[in-house]
């Protein structure tokens, strides 16, 4: 008899094509982990980033009020409205006052994100007013702004400071979404945003 050593081509593409088999369910079933993964990621996501676009759109269009008894920026966490904003939504290059302004009122809401509301009369009830919570999951979070002459505040008085901060910082301090979004909000204001 004569004895061979090493293994026939059938036995060989047997073990080649089993090997295919394996290593293509196992990229399957990665590739299924992986997707089921960024469908989560971006739901969870999606709707946190169109709330910092919404609450950027916003702010970002803050205006001084120079009339004696204009509305101010305000800033104050230990109150119900914790930010409170004129801001103008029109064209930026011809800011008039009254048209295409609005209040801008950020109150807490339990523990479970805040509250925007935009009133387009300004307070004085001939206006829109719109409400809408942003940042649903979020459980606890801090406003911040930034002085042009000092540091980021954690408060902001305009009779001691009679101008509009640089910038305002959303700081999203505990949520579902955390672990995905992993970011602070910052909202730049232009300078020399004054209405008269």
């Amino acid at each position: 008899m004569n004895c061979r050593a090493g293994y026939t081509l059938v036995e060989v593409l047997i073990a080649v094509t089993l090997s295919a088999a394996v290593i293509a369910t196992i990229s399957s079933a990665s590739w299924m982990v992986r997707r089921m993964v960024k469908i989560r990621e971006n739901s969870d996501l999606e709707p946190a980033v169109s709330d910092g676009f919404r609450l950027d759109r916003f702010l970002s269009g803050s205006v001084w009020d120079s009339q004696p008894d204009g509305i101010r920026f305000v800033l104050d966490p230990d109150s119900e409205v914790i930010l409170r904003s004129i801001c103008y939504l029109g064209n930026p290059d011809r800011i008039q006052y009254g048209s295409d302004m609005a209040l801008i009122t950020i109150t807490g809401n339990s523990g479970n994100g805040f509250r925007l509301t935009v009133d387009t009369g300004l307070g004085d009830g001939t206006g829109q007013v719109t409400t809408r919570v942003l940042f649903p999951g979020a459980t606890r979070f801090r406003f911040t702004c930034l002085d042009p002459r000092d540091s980021w505040q954690e408060s902001w008085d305009p009779a001691d400071r009679p101008y509009l901060p640089s910038a305002i910082r959303l700081e999203l301090l505990s949520g579902s979404f955390l672990n995905v979004l992993n970011r602070d909000w910052v909202v730049t204001i232009p300078a020399a945003r004054v209405v008269r």
